[in-house]
C-alpha cells in the first residue's frame, strides 16, 4: 500500500484472508471516507491473486 507517495508495510498474514482485512483495516485508517469498502465479507480474492 502507498500513502502519500510511500509505501507501507502491512507485515505477514497467514492466509489471503488475513492479509485482505488488514489492507482493507489500513485503507479505512489512511483513506477515512474515501476507503474502497466491498459490501459483505471481505474477499481476498479482489484484493491479491491468490496462487493456485
Amino acid at each position: 500500500m502507498r500513502v502519500n507517495g510511500k509505501r507501507v508495510f502491512l507485515g505477514c498474514y497467514a492466509t489471503p484472508e488475513l492479509a485482505a482485512e488488514a489492507y482493507a483495516r489500513a485503507d479505512r485508517e489512511y483513506s477515512g471516507e474515501f476507503a474502497y469498502t466491498p459490501s459483505g465479507k471481505i474477499n481476498a480474492t479482489i484484493l491479491f491473486r491468490v496462487a493456485a
